[in-house]
């Protein structure tokens, strides 16, 4: 998934978007109105003018696939399309409607919490979270039924000295944190924050700590295999737990000044931490430290070929560092040192990695060897299989992952896009769309 929260619509008025030619390296598969737009299963799936319904468009060949139609008439309210492995869910007001993306059935309609009253629903890992200013809980997405207890913040009221009023669940959160196996691990602030694990089958917690988990994925999360979890406290304190029934397996002091705290699994070598300067390589089960390797100021590390890829929003564990350390992953010896320009983004990648600024993106090798080196739009960008898309307003452009020469050029305001995914490879969707009438995507396929 792009993010947790989806792109929302909201039923406006109507309209027309602006003319853009592919280049010549790229094919247009297939042009139409869309109120939004998600990508599964090998479809660019849009909202269809109305209102009504929702299209599904083959991302190989740009012909209609299906077409369902999941309205009588217009819900009033906020429209969405939300992704669940191989189910698009059309979140329309008050209403999910789940639609099979392979065949276009609507497979069932329920009623679920109202888009526009302060609510999102986030997919992660297949289960639904229905996340609202004041209540938080876990969903089947394709029945609805509830999966965790429904957790509740305090609502205040203040009244200002100059008589204005404010009021809401201040400081209330509640996040989903995957599923580990058969269980659904949460944080969230109810009666007090913590962390917890869920039987999705019962609804209810099987363990629970006190502590106030980071939900970044650079800092909680859990092994392949769902049996160790890790949870970084407001402190950058890091503790690792036994994932089916929450006992401690091993922990690692907080730091009472702010700065850099970076987690994740290394495959088949244990849990890499990088705390302010220091970098440890953790066995997994234990903790034992199994290396340690200091760092220079501001630098961020990882050992060589086991970046931290994520899903968008890109980690900001990794921002505003003055270099790139990358270590052995055997024994944690510093073998390349990148440096770094102010204001460049680094964005780790699984062959490499790029530094992106405002005007230039150089691509690196997982050695940190420069590769390639282009003046382009270098920001808002969305790595694919074989393509990079990047920018926003203006223009969109993408370019080739490796040699970073330009493949499409799309001028326009309002731009979002999907680039590869569950399009599939050379794949790209460009939507065009100001909140106020209907959209217009455009889907791209590279040429040989």
């Amino acid at each position: 998934m792009r993010a947790l929260a989806a792109l929302a619509v909201v039923v406006g008025l109507g309209g027309c978007a602006a003319d853009a030619a592919p280049a010549a390296s790229m094919k247009l598969l297939a042009d139409v109105k869309a109120w939004g737009i998600a990508s599964a299963g090998g479809k660019l799936v849009v909202i269809d003018d109305g209102l009504l319904s929702v299209t599904g468009i083959d991302a190989a060949t740009g012909a209609r696939a299906w077409t369902t139609k999941v309205q009588a008439t217009p819900a009033r309210g906020t429209h969405d399309l939300v992704v669940d492995r191989g189910t698009v869910l059309a979140w329309f007001a008050d209403k999910a409607h789940v639609i099979d993306t392979s065949t276009g059935k609507l497979v069932r309609s329920y009623e679920t919490i109202e888009h526009a009253n302060k609510c999102g629903l986030w997919v992660n890992e297949g289960m639904c979270a229905r996340v609202c200013e004041c209540s938080f809980a876990l969903a089947d997405c394709a029945t609805g039924t509830l999966r965790s207890p429904t957790y509740q913040g305090t609502y205040h009221e203040e009244f200002d000295p100059d008589g204005g009023r404010s009021s809401g669940c201040w400081g209330f959160d509640g996040w989903p944190l995957g599923m580990a196996g058969k269980v659904a691990l949460v944080s969230v602030d109810d009666p007090k924050p913590h962390v917890a694990g869920i039987d999705p089958a019962t609804a209810k917690e099987v363990w629970k700590r006190d502590l106030m988990a980071s939900p970044q994925t650079y800092e909680t999360g859990h092994s392949p295999d769902g049996k160790t979890c890790w949870f970084s406290n407001h402190d950058d304190a890091l503790v690792v737990l036994d994932c089916a029934t929450g006992k401690e397996l091993w922990t690692t002091p907080g730091v009472k000044d702010g700065g850099r705290h970076l987690v994740w699994y290394v495959p088949g070598r244990g849990l890499f931490e990088q705390k302010r300067a220091t970098a440890t390589l953790h066995a997994e089960r234990t903790g034992k430290a199994l290396w340690t390797a200091a760092l220079p100021a501001g630098a961020v590390s990882w050992p060589k070929g086991s970046a931290p890829v994520a899903d968008l929003p890109r980690p900001t564990g990794v921002d505003g560092a003055l270099a790139l350390v990358l270590l052995d992953p055997v024994t944690g010896k510093q073998l390349t040192r990148v440096p770094i320009p102010k204001g460049a983004d680094l964005i780790p990648d699984t062959a490499g990695f790029y530094l992106a600024q405002n005007k230039e993106l150089i691509a690196f090798d997982a050695s940190g060897t420069q590769t390639a080196r282009a003046v382009l739009p270098a920001f808002n960008l969305e790595l694919g299989e074989t393509l990079i898309a990047m920018g926003r307003d203006v223009d969109i452009v993408v370019v080739d992952k490796k040699t970073l020469k330009e493949r499409l050029r799309v001028p326009g305001k309002d731009l979002s896009f999907e680039v590869e995914g569950a399009l599939g490879a050379g794949r790209v969707a460009v939507w065009q769309y100001d909140a106020k009438s209907v959209g217009r995507v455009r889907l791209y396929a590279v040429t040989p």
